[in-house]
């Protein structure tokens, strides 16, 4: 395994036991995350990009298992590991963003309460020295009079407020691997590009290698160097950020970009993607795009869904049997 490479996940699959069945929410994703490297995640809503980071991590709702695949952390695999071992990396060489907040703040607990256990959870200093450096991390974050907001309650924040409390306990003790689950949801633009601002001043102080999950493609544009698509617990495409938003591969990628305004091209008419995602109780042997996909043939029908091992453009990879033509490049 590369040196540089600090998370590899291969093959993973995740299933959650439902009354109406088992969920296959996560269905052979492999990644691979560098030193350093802004790694964006991207896909509509339930295409198991969160279940994706809570199977890395372990901390999947009481119903989900994770049923086969391995997820290494320094040449270690986390799913193998006892969970004693797992908690001394949890929270200080592997931390994450959840999604919601104000829902990931406990309630009955004064922010500075929450964010001082987050750093003594791991580190020997004192409670003194554990309560200067969350004010300096708060400050760190943008968040105005940090000694006066470690004395609030998560209700008394806005969500501004408290997405930058959330991700300073996650980046206090300057984890090797942050993973960042839709860090600026639910924010204005201007509360987004200060929070984004602040991940990437932790990413190029620290060389912390980010695993930003969201579905706004304007902000991977931005942040990351690679990306990889994903569509019902699949990879189906994966490569330089430039490489695959000008030239996308897979035909879902392709769908995605034609749904999106772009402010260098008024006149481009939007396209939605029609049709619904595939129910992941019942996930078809065929690409589970098949349905929506408007590059479908023959091959595409009968034969089981494509690997993701057709290259392209230095590494740039599509789980496709058609791919989208390079002269076909988004106006």
């Amino acid at each position: 395994m590369d040196s540089r490479v600090l998370l590899e996940v291969r093959d993973l699959h995740t299933q959650i036991v439902t009354r109406r069945g088992v969920v296959k929410a996560v269905n052979g994703v492999s990644l691979t995350l560098h030193e350093g490297e802004v790694l964006g995640l991207v896909g509509e809503s339930g295409s198991g990009k969160t279940m994706t980071a809570l199977s890395i991590l372990r901390v999947l709702p009481y119903a989900g298992r994770t049923t086969s695949g391995q997820v290494f952390y320094r040449g270690r695999d986390l799913l193998k590991m006892r969970i004693s071992d797992l908690r001394r990396i949890r929270g200080k060489e592997i931390s994450m963003v959840m999604q919601n907040a104000s829902s990931a703040l406990d309630p009955v607990m004064r922010i500075g309460a929450q964010v001082v256990e987050a750093i003594t959870a791991h580190d020997t200093s004192s409670r003194r020295d554990a309560e200067r450096q969350a004010v300096q991390t708060l400050g760190d974050m943008g968040l105005p009079d940090p000694e006066r907001m470690m004395r609030q309650y998560p209700y008394q924040l806005s969500g501004g407020m408290a997405q930058r409390v959330v991700l300073a306990m996650a980046v206090a003790l300057r984890p090797s691997v942050l993973i960042a689950d839709e860090p600026t949801s639910g924010l204005d633009v201007t509360l987004q590009a200060e929070i984004l601002s602040r991940l990437q001043q932790l990413q190029q102080e620290s060389r912390t290698a980010v695993l930003l999950i969201t579905h706004d493609i304007g902000v991977v544009s931005v942040m990351a160097q690679r990306v990889a698509v994903i569509y019902a617990g699949s990879i189906v495409e994966e490569g330089e950020v430039r490489h695959v938003l000008d030239y996308p591969l897979h035909p879902y990628t392709w769908s995605l970009l034609r749904a999106v305004p772009r402010i260098d091209n008024s006149d481009q008419r939007l396209e939605p993607i029609k049709g619904m995602p595939p129910d992941l109780t019942s996930l078809p042997d065929q690409c589970p795009f098949l349905p929506r996909c408007p590059k479908a043939v023959t091959v595409c029908r009968l034969d089981s869904r494509p690997s993701l091992d057709r290259v392209d453009m230095d590494g740039h990879r599509a789980a496709c049997y058609n791919p989208v033509r390079h002269d076909q490049r988004l106006a």
